[in-house]
């Protein structure tokens, strides 16, 4: 019995005995040096959520980021459809919108170049021959005038200057055309990114889970003498490497919806029902 017992501990490697023979021994450290760190970096993020605050336009005191926003917060649900109106909300979009809006304007005041224009000139004040009575009624006079332009010999500018704006008309409405393009382009880039992250997060936080379950189930094997400590190492190993490849992940997926705001020229509210606003 005693020989079993004695085999079956030999199998069972402490932590201490992996850290003598790696020939690695701790530094002993202060017991306020952690705590140092750990107040610094209370106070690095309370900078930090002071400056994200005046970015969003609110007190800072009424402002604060969850302390684990991994498992705590999320980016907004994505609703069903997103309509093409969206997009006028892009400046870009906007911008060259109106562009063809008033290249358009520029076509009636280039064809309006080629009626008479018709002016009307008129006066009215007092005159005299005499500085005494020069305010009197009867030193009262008024005139009209009409007068009328026509044009005739241009030697071809009206018609010259008609056809450069139409075609500066028709490159407007081109630049537009490929400028909603583009923005469709970049809505389905973002959305494509923001399906293949999400995917990615559901399967690593599954990943996370399982291996905490693999972590715990190998320190009790390890507790109980089933298995040695380089199992328990090995379990842990495995965690934290999917705890930073979630943490990637989330990044990627944050920064994904926020490119999708990007592209749509603005947010949404998930709350209310119907179409993005």
């Amino acid at each position: 019995m005693t020989l079993g017992w004695c085999g079956s501990r030999s199998r069972r490697t402490s932590p201490d005995t992996i850290t003598r023979f790696a020939g690695w021994t701790p530094r002993p450290r202060s017991s306020r040096e952690p705590s140092c760190h750990i107040e610094s970096r209370y106070a690095s993020r309370a900078d930090q959520e002071h400056a994200l605050a005046i970015l969003c336009g609110r007190p800072a005191p009424s402002f604060a980021v969850a302390r684990n926003p991994l498992h705590e917060t999320s980016p907004p649900a994505l609703p069903p459809g997103f309509p093409a109106q969206l997009l006028v909300r892009r400046p870009d979009v906007a911008l060259a919108e109106q562009t063809v809006v008033a290249t358009n304007a520029q076509i009636g005041v280039a064809t309006a170049e080629f009626y008479p224009r018709f002016m009307l000139m008129s006066s009215a004040g007092f005159e005299s021959a005499n500085l005494a009575t020069l305010f009197n009624w009867q030193s009262r006079v008024a005139s009209i005038s009409p007068s009328i332009s026509i044009p005739i010999f241009q030697g071809g500018r009206l018609r010259a200057n008609l056809d450069a704006t139409k075609a500066r008309y028709r490159q407007a409405v081109a630049a537009y055309v490929n400028q909603v393009l583009v923005a469709y382009g970049d809505v389905e880039d973002t959305l494509t990114d923001l399906h293949a992250f999400s995917d990615e997060v559901s399967s690593l936080r599954e990943a996370v889970s399982a291996s905490r379950n693999y972590l715990r189930l190998a320190q009790s094997q390890y507790k109980y003498g089933l298995v040695d400590y380089l199992i328990v190492i090995d379990a842990e190993r495995t965690l934290l490497a999917n705890q930073l490849s979630l943490a990637q992940a989330v990044n990627f997926h944050v920064t994904a919806s926020i490119q999708l705001v990007k592209a749509l020229g603005g947010g949404w509210n998930p709350s209310e029902d119907g179409p993005p606003r």
